[in-house]
């Protein structure tokens, strides 16, 4: 698990520079499908991922890039947990986090589509069966 959290990091703070040399073509904001875990796997994972990120914030000098990228991730992943603990079924709550992460006004600046992308793809694969 532990691993899993960190290649998300890492993800967010590497990936490819533009979405369309991933070539994604498909609305970052359409609700994701397929089997996930249940509401309490949820959130022991997704409290697991916030810890990790945590951490990962420690190590990074504030104001830089990679320290909003990875502060953004935080916050998108908190939405989730917030959202799924509020009731709301994961998928609606991962849009509900990307509809968040992307806007300026979220206090964390707009993340491109490239890391939303990064932060959709992490959220799915932390939370499916």
């Amino acid at each position: 698990m532990m691993l899993v959290a960190a290649f998300a990091a890492f993800a967010l703070l590497f990936g490819a520079k533009d979405a369309s040399a991933q070539g994604m073509s498909f609305d970052v904001y359409a609700a994701p499908t397929g089997n996930f875990i249940s509401a309490a796997e949820a959130d022991i994972l997704l409290t697991s991922q916030i810890g990790t990120l945590k951490n990962v914030l420690q190590t990074l000098t504030p104001g830089t890039t990679s320290y909003k990228t990875v502060e953004r991730a935080v916050m998108y992943y908190g939405t989730i947990q917030s959202e799924v603990g509020s009731g709301k079924d994961i998928p609606s709550s991962i849009v509900t986090g990307l509809l968040y992460a992307g806007q300026d006004g979220s206090g964390y600046g707009a993340a491109g589509k490239t890391e939303l992308m990064n932060l959709r793809t992490g959220a799915v694969d932390l939370l499916s069966q």
